[in-house]
């Protein structure tokens, strides 16, 4: 083994045993959970909070957010839409913001968009947190990750790892600047290793047409990873070599990748965007026929007084404004834009606001990181990780935003 590569491997285990949350980081979380429902429940009727992201799937380290989903007692997931069902949502955000200034929670703000979600930052465990209303489907597709995580944490954990923080340091994963997310990547990052036969293919089988963890959980209790990979958790070396390995090929897949006609997808590689548009209209037109079921229910149970927030009534049900709902629906799951990258429970392009001016860089991007890797005499984990600094923020940091409201912090 080249020199250089032998210390590549050697810093690269290394950096991500020493960034793995150990048994007072994981503490630290439940505390968190366990005050985030303490503040939710002073601010909603029967307050549910559910932790979903990095710190549930297991591929993070110390210093991620935390994303809690919250519901409460008349929370539906069908009622998205609805103009009276979002300004009470509105006024429920905002209480929460209020109660977290009050808690001593720092930096609290809320932002109120097309997904309203309030943003501060724990003073006790110095996690930043978001709290948005209702997201069932990333609770789930967290679950679904988690399981996938724990067939070798290790060596998973740590080939998610590098290429992780490569894409942060080379802006490839930096949503203010319309690049991809943190979960964009990480599915990307699977695929290879569905591709290589180091993680099966899952079918969906759920109500949707999505995937459940019921199905994930089945496939994975009959998958077995090559013999070659018995013990490699055991020793950093090997374990190290199939991160390599695994990453080079990432960098050589995706610098090849028919991005203009294919899909990832951990449901069906490379799947033609063709079939991925007749597997969304299917999946939208079951999903709008138990919305309108939802709505027909919300209707024929509101007050005359909420039925006069909307643009309808009792007898008279606001087709309009189910249409721009199931719209809204439409555009999270484009198959025109650059790059479409599935999630599993909602089909959503989880790539999707990546836009043309991105596509230069991040072709050039896959093509350096597969360079560097593929010249194993002169790799060098610092050279692989050099911060890049050229894609452009979408809005200057620190310009005002009438979105959004500022709460102060009690002491």
């Amino acid at each position: 083994m080249h020199a250089a590569k032998q210390k590549f491997i050697k810093e690269g285990i290394a950096q991500y045993r020493a960034t793995r949350f150990d048994a007072a980081g994981r503490a630290a979380v439940e505390d968190l959970k366990d005050r985030m429902l303490d503040l939710a429940s002073r601010c909603v009727n029967k307050a549910h909070v559910e932790l979903f992201g990095s710190l549930v799937t297991g591929f993070c380290k110390p210093g991620c957010d935390a994303d809690f989903s919250l519901t409460h007692r008349s929370f539906s997931p069908w009622l998205q839409g609805i103009d009276s069902v979002a300004e009470q949502d509105v006024k429920r955000l905002t209480r929460v913001s209020r109660e977290a200034g009050r808690m001593g929670m720092e930096k609290v703000r809320f932002i109120n968009a097309r997904i309203p979600v309030v943003q501060f930052q724990d003073p006790v465990s110095g996690i930043h947190c978001d709290i948005s209303i209702g997201n069932p489907g990333g609770v789930e597709n967290s679950k679904i990750l988690a399981e996938i995580h724990n067939i070798l944490p290790d060596f998973y954990g740590a080939y998610v790892h590098l290429i992780k923080e490569w894409a942060k340091r080379r802006e490839m994963i930096d949503p203010d600047k319309l690049m991809f997310n943190s979960f964009t990547i990480t599915t990307m990052a699977l695929m290879v290793l569905q591709e290589l036969g180091l993680l099966p293919v899952f079918r969906p089988s759920g109500e949707f047409g999505e995937l459940t963890l019921e199905d994930v959980q089945s496939t994975l209790a009959t998958f077995e990873l090559p013999p070659i990979y018995e013990g490699i958790e055991q020793d950093d070396e090997r374990l190290g070599e199939a991160v390599y390995y695994c990453a080079l090929r990432f960098a050589e897949y995706y610098s090849k990748f028919d991005f203009a006609n294919g899909t990832v997808s951990l449901m069906c590689p490379r799947r033609h965007r063709s079939l991925y548009a007749s597997i969304v209209k299917t999946h939208l037109s079951l999903f709008e026929a138990r919305m309108r079921q939802g709505w027909m229910t919300y209707y024929s149970g509101a007050s005359q007084e909420e039925a006069a927030h909307v643009s309808g009534s009792r007898d008279n049900f606001p087709e309009a404004a189910l249409k721009a709902a199931m719209q809204n629906e439409m555009v999270q799951r484009t198959t025109d834009c650059p790059f479409v990258v599935e999630d599993f429970v909602n089909y959503v392009n989880c790539g999707r606001r990546v836009p043309n001016s991105r596509v230069a860089h991040s072709q050039k991007e896959f093509k350096r990181l597969y360079d560097l890797l593929r010249d194993e005499s002169k790799v060098s984990l610092e050279e692989l990780l050099e911060p890049s600094n050229t894609v452009p923020f979408v809005n200057v940091p620190g310009h005002a935003d009438d979105r959004v409201r500022q709460f102060a912090t009690a002491h």
